[in-house]
């Protein structure tokens, strides 16, 4: 085994909060970081939808699409929800519209995230 490379660790992130705070050990790590989205539940006026949207700050490329990440309640066709981040903070926040762009509360939510670093 190769000790000069590394270990990998991967682990699970799971919030039902606006504003987060990724672990210690993930912001602080000399290894590339990734985030893959894995599944958002979020119930909105007592009933799950197809068309709210979640968004989150840990975006790149300049808040493009609005940080758009996925669609709640629709579990993702592939690992393309993949995201590297390369910030030093250890703050980020969700969000969600409807299908219009306009800013949404969900009665609840659960947001399911896998850290890799």
């Amino acid at each position: 085994m190769d000790s000069s490379k590394p270990k990998t660790t991967k682990t699970y992130f799971i919030t039902r909060e606006y504003d987060n705070k990724f672990p210690s050990e993930f912001v602080n790590s000399r290894n590339e970081r990734y985030i893959s989205f894995q599944y958002c539940r979020a119930t909105c006026n007592n009933y799950l939808d197809g068309e709210t949207e979640c968004h989150a700050s840990f975006v790149p490329r300049d808040e493009y699409c609005d940080s758009l990440v996925w669609y709640a309640n629709i579990v993702p066709v592939d690992n393309n929800r993949k995201y590297k981040y390369t910030l030093s903070h250890d703050r980020f926040r969700i969000w969600f519209t409807d299908a219009t762009g306009k800013e949404i509360k969900p009665d609840n939510f659960t947001l399911f995230l896998k850290l890799e670093y």
